[in-house]
């Protein structure tokens, strides 16, 4: 067994440097132990995203990533909804990856192990696809890739 890791963090490739040397990577799989309840034998893995309308505190979950738009200048927010079968809940720690332009400053228990999260998304947010990182009080991680698009 690995000890639990310290964080995440992007490891930059591009053409001009292809390869990192001295960095360990480590994944994140599926598991049933991937739950604050020993007696629920369900896994963290996000089963559904959307977004969530704060209008009338409704959540359209979906299958798809989650858009989420940079402002012209300065910052905005959006309101995104996560579920998965374990049931998720304001206790869990959730981050966005990159390089911290993207990032999670609220959250909310919408019912029925939904969370609400408030992003902040900086007008200087690289573009691209996003992963989110949900980790319980066990120090069990999930890593949803691509659930969620800067524009």
């Amino acid at each position: 067994m690995a000890p639990p890791g310290t964080g995440t963090s992007t490891i930059a490739l591009s053409a001009s440097s292809p390869t990192a040397t001295g960095v360990d990577i480590v994944v994140v799989e599926p598991t049933t132990a991937g739950v604050s309840q020993p007696a629920n034998d369900v896994d963290l893995d996000i089963a559904a995203l959307g977004l969530f309308n704060t209008a009338n505190n409704t959540c359209g979950l979906g299958g798809n990533p989650v858009m989420v738009v940079r402002p012209v200048n300065g910052a905005a927010t959006a309101d995104i909804c996560v579920f998965s079968q374990s049931g998720l809940d304001s206790s869990m720690t959730y981050a966005v990856s990159g390089p911290g332009d993207v990032t999670v400053i609220a959250k909310q228990p919408a019912g029925l192990g939904i969370i609400h999260l408030t992003l902040q998304i900086l007008s200087t947010a690289q573009a691209g696809v996003r992963t989110l990182f949900i980790q319980n009080a066990n120090l069990d991680e999930t890593a949803a890739s691509g659930v969620l698009e800067v524009q």
